[in-house]
């Protein structure tokens, strides 16, 4: 999820594929188990202060790399120059990482979907 938002390239598009895309090639497996990182952070993300400083690492990272695509985005004028880049790159975390929570307690996909469909609207409104 991280790497992904260091390409080159129109900053929207790179949102979408990075978040609307890859939800969509996940495995059944991947999607029947979650994410690793985030059923981590639910287990001892509040108890084991080694694992919670490594756990934090890798949201602050993530969280760091979408401000700077964002901030590049406004630079580039394809996102729009009034958002909350930090806002917008904790909300989509945790909208990411809740979606992939919430499936797991699905046999199918349509939670997944109507997400998406929201992601996307959301997402329209960030773009210049």
């Amino acid at each position: 999820m991280v790497y992904p938002l260091y390409n080159d390239g129109n900053v929207y598009t790179i949102l979408e594929n990075t978040f609307l895309n890859s939800l969509k090639s996940f495995s059944l497996y991947e999607k029947k188990h979650g994410c690793p990182t985030n059923n981590l952070i639910n287990e001892i993300g509040d108890h084991e202060k080694v694992y919670q400083r490594a756990l934090k690492n890798i949201i602050e990272e993530w969280k760091t790399a979408l401000i700077d695509l964002l901030e590049r985005g406004k630079a580039e004028n394809s996102i729009k120059k009034d958002i909350s880049s930090t806002a917008v790159a904790v909300y989509l975390i945790s909208s990411f990482e809740g979606i992939r929570g919430i499936r797991k307690l699905y046999d199918d996909d349509i939670v997944i979907n109507d997400y998406l469909n929201g992601l996307s609207i959301y997402l329209k409104q960030l773009k210049h």
